[in-house]
């Protein structure tokens, strides 16, 4: 057996080196390609070495972004962890979904009349699981995943001894991590599944870095506060306080997945299906934490609404970097295109495997929105040419106030255009952007 796996890993490692593999070529060598999609919780996109950050440890993540493409302005689709999952796995904006899921309203979920990512998936012959945090609404069952092994219903829980529901069943999990519960899960669906010759598609919702706080991981993963104010991110401003969120602790957990992200990527490397895989980490949003002393998420700075993305799989090129701009409701029609199925006309999101592969990009501009039951109502839209014009646009509902900030010269977004001057024809080609996106969308 030690044998045979060095020979997969070996055959895995030479087909990387050779050349990445075109979608139609694993088709045809290897069957539709697998997909495993990862979704953090509350991960900002400056959180990873290959982002910029000087001090966080994320050597798998960073291998991963080596190995693929690195999407540097990405959005979700909502920056709060109930629309934002809506829109991902329905592939439509969260206004759209059912009655509109834009605030995170106890047990609001898809209606049953919405296509999901595994309803769809399913139809195209995949093994559909999910394994982690679900938040809406509390069943991945409902959405018309196949395998459910172990699943979190609540917003959060506690990172060491959690209660999961294991098969259907709630269960203390004592003395164990609720990440690396949710990851060898998902190894063990991997182990079964990628043998059979069928598809997989696997999503996996950790928790991580969302609180509460992981003793363990600080125990393993230790940080310092003094160090992380010496080595501050790329996208915290310098001089914001750093005392009023547990910085060390969200170091931790972080550090603390990338851990368990490796020994994710290794399964697929032993099983011999890295080479007919896509790989794809993101997050449901980002936080702003003690930034612009606004609330933690659920804001438009980009903080709050810019996400981490990496994809590895055929056909993208080792170490390529897409700076144009994507959208969380991009997944669901990218992972149709990948299966070799038609994408239907009433999904919002534009596939990404163009991006991906070296093509023009179907994308031009991304949008964003959240509901005022819980934060300030407001919509954003970022305008974005060639690579990006860096204009982003918002529109507050509730008191009518618009914002206009540049960020390529101001990345913080501390200057609204509209009060200063914005450049002749800019805002109003932006508000025109916006109630088009609207009109679009109904």
């Amino acid at each position: 057996m030690r044998i045979q796996s060095m020979i997969l890993l070996l055959v895995s490692v030479v087909l990387t080196l050779v050349a990445p593999l075109r979608a139609d070529e694993a088709q045809r060598i290897g069957g539709p390609p697998n997909i495993v999609f990862v979704l953090t919780d509350d991960q900002r996109w400056d959180m990873t070495g290959h982002s910029g950050n000087p001090l966080i440890q994320t050597p798998n993540l960073d291998l991963l972004a080596s190995q693929g493409m690195l999407l540097t302005n990405f959005y979700t689709a909502a920056p709060l962890c109930s629309p934002s999952r809506a829109s991902i796995i329905s592939g439509l904006y969260p206004h759209q979904v059912g009655n509109g899921i834009l605030n995170n309203a106890p047990w609001t979920d898809v209606a049953d009349s919405v296509p999901t990512m595994a309803s769809h998936l399913n139809d195209a012959g995949y093994t559909t699981c999910y394994v982690g945090k679900t938040h809406m609404g509390g069943d991945p069952r409902t959405w018309g995943f196949q395998d459910t092994p172990l699943w979190l219903r609540k917003a959060a829980s506690e990172h060491d001894s959690p209660r999961l529901i294991a098969n259907g069943r709630e269960k203390r999990f004592k003395d164990q991590n609720i990440t690396s519960l949710f990851v060898r899960a998902s190894i063990d669906f991997i182990t079964k599944r990628g043998t059979n010759g069928n598809p997989f598609f696997l999503f996996l919702s950790t928790t991580t870095p969302h609180g509460p706080d992981c003793p363990s991981c600080q125990v393993t993963y230790p940080y310092a506060l003094a160090d992380i104010q010496a080595n501050l991110p790329p996208g915290l401003p310098p001089g914001d306080p750093l005392v009023l969120f547990a910085w060390e602790d969200y170091y931790s957990k972080i550090t603390q997945l990338d851990n368990e992200m490796g020994k994710l990527m290794d399964a697929l490397d032993v099983n011999g299906l890295a080479s007919n895989t896509y790989f794809v980490f993101t997050s449901d949003h980002g936080l702003t934490m003690s930034q612009f002393e606004a609330p933690a998420k659920g804001t438009w700075y980009d903080e709050s609404v810019k996400v981490p993305c990496i994809v590895r799989g055929p056909g993208i090129a080792p170490g390529s970097v897409f700076t144009g701009p994507g959208v969380s409701v991009d997944f669901l029609p990218t992972f149709l295109e990948i299966a070799g199925v038609s994408i239907p006309a009433n999904l919002e999101g534009a596939s990404l495997l163009p991006a991906l592969t070296g093509s023009t990009p179907l994308r031009t501009m991304a949008y964003s929105e959240v509901d005022g039951a819980q934060h300030d109502h407001w919509h954003m839209v970022r305008s974005f040419s060639g690579t990006s014009t860096g204009y982003k646009y918002v529109f507050q509902v509730n008191t009518g106030d618009e914002y206009l900030y540049n960020l390529n010269t101001d990345p913080f977004e501390q200057h609204n255009l509209v009060a200063t001057g914005p450049p002749p024809g800019v805002l109003s080609q932006m508000v025109q952007n916006y109630f088009d996106w609207l009109i679009a969308t109904p």
